[in-house]
């Protein structure tokens, strides 16, 4: 059982400091990263949200945190409230994930890791609340960005998505026709980076898949013997974390017992011979 559903839910908007949202206005960024780590602390000590509650207006400010605060404490702060929000919400994040996706991808161009760090765990949590088919186009748009940071974390982030998929769950005509070209052409670009992550997230691909099905989408690099040894390295690393589920093999059903013979009817025994006269 998943100990998350354990817990009871709780308002954790009602438990914010009264001046949490002027607070995030201060013109001291101390001050502003203090009131995030009050929803932080908050969030710790309630893991599971209330879902009565309107999340609208929280989730606003902090993509605005994330996304426009000019000092990367606070930016970081931001993201770890996304967070807390994603995995105290799980499913019922998902009206707001769309708010958030494309901030904390835009942002990924940080490349210090006291920002970039929160934003791969908030991408992640935040990802786990929607299907990907939601996810897409704002992938897509990060993919075709100019800026390396953020074309190496996205096809990094993919890596963690996609090999959780197999056969049966991986969203085919999404990656084929919209994923797989784009990973395809990061392949050649100039960033060695860029690449390496390019590989990981096609070797993914290649474990959800099955290489011969993967194999249809890389005749560009297929004779590219360099490229396809790393993308079978990563398919085997991904295999390695997700193991693909073993089908239970049904137990044999138990040998069917023979019927005893009926026990033989005893012969009524005889009385004592007469004498004869």
């Amino acid at each position: 059982m998943d100990p998350w559903d354990l817990y009871d839910p709780v308002d954790v908007l009602a438990k914010l400091p009264p001046n949490f949202y002027e607070q995030l206005e201060s013109k001291k960024w101390q001050e502003r990263k203090e009131v995030l780590q009050a929803f932080i602390d908050i969030a710790a000590a309630n893991p599971k949200f209330d879902t009565k509650a309107n999340y609208g207006e929280i989730v606003a400010v902090l993509r605005k945190v994330v996304e426009k605060d000019a000092n990367i404490n606070c930016a970081a702060a931001g993201a770890k409230c996304v967070t807390a929000l994603a995995n105290g919400l799980r499913k019922k994040f998902q009206p707001h994930a769309a708010i958030v996706i494309p901030a904390i991808l835009e942002k990924f161009k940080e490349k210090k890791p006291v920002l970039r760090d929160p934003l791969i765990e908030c991408i992640d949590a935040v990802s786990a609340t929607v299907p990907m088919d939601n996810l897409l186009d704002d992938i897509v748009a990060a993919m075709g960005k100019p800026n390396p940071n953020i074309k190496l974390q996205t096809d990094q982030f993919l890596y963690r998505l996609l090999k959780t998929f197999t056969a049966a769950t991986v969203p085919k005509k999404l990656v084929k026709a919209a994923v797989a070209p784009l990973l395809v052409k990061h392949t050649g670009e100039s960033d060695p980076d860029v690449r390496e992550a390019s590989y990981a997230a096609l070797g993914a691909i290649m474990k959800s898949l099955g290489e011969k099905a993967a194999m249809m989408f890389l005749t560009d690099i297929a004779d590219d013997k360099l490229k396809m040894g790393k993308i079978q390295e990563f398919r085997d690393k991904a295999l390695a974390e997700c193991p693909a589920p073993v089908a239970e093999v049904p137990k044999p059903a138990p040998p069917k017992e023979e019927p005893k013979p009926a026990p033989a009817k005893e012969a009524p025994a005889k009385g004592p011979a007469k004498k004869a006269p």
